[in-house]
């Protein structure tokens, strides 16, 4: 099977989520080889792969497997939360996809992981892996909008 991309006018954000969420549960298996990567390993993977905005009035989102390979235009936010959250369901870890932005309009993506080092004494945490400078775990910033995409 060929590379799967979609690409389409930016309608709404919630479009956007439920495209992503697709093809995380569609093509989970994309990043199998990565799955028994420890997390700092594999977000530290995701977040070394070259940053590409989307070209210009466009929302594209790829599988893992097309991501993973540098395949198409753009590689941004959307993309790698695609590709931790396909590995997230592969290791049994719950996960969110947020969409944020500094003002009241919405312009980045990221997952929380629910990180429970003690069974019992878990915590919803940001793996944003968009840029260099991000950290395992920490907010870029404080968002002026957040909203969690449902499948």
């Amino acid at each position: 099977m060929g590379m799967r991309e979609i690409t389409v006018p930016l309608r709404s954000v919630e479009q956007t989520g439920r495209a992503m969420h697709r093809l995380i549960r569609e093509y989970e298996n994309d990043v199998a080889l990565n799955a028994a990567m420890p997390l700092h390993e594999f977000y530290h993977h995701v977040k070394m792969i070259p940053y590409a905005p989307d070209p210009k009035g466009h929302e594209y989102i790829r599988r893992p497997q097309a991501s993973m390979l540098g395949l198409g235009p753009g590689l941004d936010c959307d993309d790698r939360c695609i590709m931790l959250c396909a590995w997230a369901r592969l290791n049994g870890v719950r996960y969110r996809v947020i969409a944020t932005g500094r003002e009241r309009i919405v312009s980045h993506v990221f997952p929380l992981f629910f990180i429970e080092p003690v069974p019992g004494k878990g915590k919803w945490l940001p793996v944003d892996a968009t840029y260099p400078r991000n950290t395992l775990f920490c907010f870029m910033y404080k968002p002026g909008v957040v909203k969690e995409l449902f499948p």
